[in-house]
């Protein structure tokens, strides 16, 4: 793919994050080798676009894409998108505008795919949920669960507690945690095990 966006791509791809970039038409600018990887007969490019394996997957990040473009918020992030792939969890997509620095760069990058594979994502100890942020066990359960990618509702089920029960627990994850969405609280996790990482002893 085009390398003429380093910007976006610097900003997004150390840490080893998959990463997908895209033009003002929602067509691939550049994919990390991460990203790449994540291709195959469920999510391919077609005609430079990034298309799942099911239709209705892919009018939803379509969608999703044009609501982001014309938004005016400052750093918009669009809610999970689940891409279904055979006898695996589904790939989760989060889009989000490039940094401000492509803007200042006047780079062709419009849109930033992060992905995220639920079978390789990291899920912070709940020890540490428990102790950074002041959950319950309950809500540390229900928070890795969401990070994972994982509804609320499917949530619910593993934890085998009512849809009710796990409303008031992520009212409870949100307000502790200060994020207001599931992509937030992605996004918050992920930021947990960087500082995990450098308090660990080495």
């Amino acid at each position: 793919m085009n390398a003429g966006t380093p910007c976006a791509s610097c900003a997004y791809e150390q840490g080893g994050r998959a990463v997908v970039l895209l033009d003002r038409n929602a067509e691939v600018l550049r994919m990390n080798p991460a990203a790449e990887r994540s291709l195959g007969p469920d999510l391919r490019i077609v005609r430079k676009r990034l298309c799942s394996v099911d239709p209705e997957a892919t009018a939803a990040l379509d969608s999703a894409l044009q609501a982001l473009m014309n938004s005016d918020e400052p750093k918009p992030v669009t809610p999970p998108i689940l891409l279904p792939r055979a006898n695996r969890r589904p790939l989760i997509i989060h889009a989000t505008q490039p940094p401000t620095v492509c803007k200042q760069a006047r780079a062709p990058c419009r849109a930033v795919l992060l992905l995220t594979d639920p079978d390789k994502h990291y899920l912070p100890p709940e020890a540490a949920l428990k102790s950074y942020f002041g959950l319950s066990t309950a809500e540390a359960r229900l928070a890795q669960w969401l990070a994972s990618g994982d509804s609320l509702e499917d949530a619910a089920s593993h934890l085998a507690i009512s849809k009710h029960t796990a409303r008031v627990q992520l009212k409870a994850v949100f307000a502790k945690m200060k994020v207001h969405r599931q992509a937030e609280l992605v996004a918050l996790l992920g930021q947990l095990k960087d500082l995990l990482n450098l308090v660990a002893p080495a």
